[in-house]
């Protein structure tokens, strides 16, 4: 067993970032979090708002600390990040209250799989999906008495084909999973090409696969491809852009992301994941 504890030198809070609705699959077991990164199962503890602890078997010394830091985005500047969206008391008190909620940098397979499935579900039932993906065709993967698996590449799902997915309770989601998968295995779209690309570019391209709209692209591209811009744009934050900022009733999908672009600039998307914790939180507590 590999072990390391990794100083961030800036606010990470691994709980608040777990929960907040960008990725599925992952368990606490104690006060240890567990998760699949890069198909390495990694255990991670808070230690303090600015140091965890991290313990792999597959992973050791600079490799582990790399891909824990990458995951996270510790590259990001979250402090310069935080004074350049506190525009308003709304943003400063959601900041304050989930203070070291990071946008991760996930794989970006799995994310747009993740936010496919996402159409007309929650946050459960999305992670029962993936699970159920992750297990039937990923490799079984092993850490203390946890066992997780590795998501499963394009072309196994495309190979499963839409029924058996509908078999493992997709519903009508899987016709746009088999869909996504036979786009990318077979070389349609190269989802690490997107990266390159600038945020509209990219945006116009995901949109291309059945089952893709603008937010299921604007979660793709935020939580995995580098598009800090992007505003996904769902229930929660258009009752917090309503309620908390008075924008008109029934504005287009668009018309909300352009009023947050606005406001916000390059960074964008982490002021739209705080508030989405916070009215999501505020409403459900």
């Amino acid at each position: 067993m590999n072990s390391i504890k990794i100083a961030a030198r800036q606010p990470i809070n691994i709980e608040q970032t777990l929960q907040s609705g960008q990725v599925f699959r992952w368990n606490k077991i104690g006060e240890w979090y567990y998760l699949v990164i890069k198909h390495n199962l990694i255990a991670i503890k808070q230690e303090s708002p600015e140091d965890i602890s991290v313990r792999s078997e597959t992973l050791s010394g600079p490799d582990l600390e790399t891909a824990v830091n990458d995951y996270f985005r510790l590259d990001d500047d979250i402090e310069y990040i935080y004074k350049s969206i506190s525009t308003d008391k709304y943003i400063r008190s959601a900041i304050e209250t989930y203070r070291g909620l990071r946008i991760v940098r996930q794989d970006p397979w799995e994310c747009l799989i993740s936010f496919i499935c996402s159409a007309n579900s929650n946050i459960p039932r999305i992670s029962s999906n993936m699970t159920n993906l992750a297990a039937e065709y990923g490799n079984k993967l092993h850490m203390d008495e946890h066992s997780s698996y590795s998501f499963p590449s394009p072309h196994q799902i495309f190979q499963a084909g839409e029924q058996r997915l509908r078999e493992l309770k997709l519903g009508f989601r899987a016709k746009y999973v088999a869909e996504a998968a036979r786009f990318v295995s077979q070389g349609e779209l190269d989802l690490d090409s997107l990266k390159k690309l600038n945020y509209e570019e990219s945006k116009q391209t995901l949109t291309l696969i059945a089952g893709v709209g603008q937010k299921v692209a604007d979660c793709v591209l935020l939580f995995s491809l580098e598009k800090l811009q992007a505003c996904p744009v769902d229930r929660w934050v258009r009752r917090a852009m309503e309620g908390w900022y008075l924008i008109e009733p029934n504005l287009s999908y668009e018309e909300i992301r352009s009023w947050a672009i606005n406001r916000w600039g390059p960074f964008t998307g982490y002021a739209q994941q705080y508030l989405f914790q916070q009215k999501r939180l505020e409403t459900n507590n």
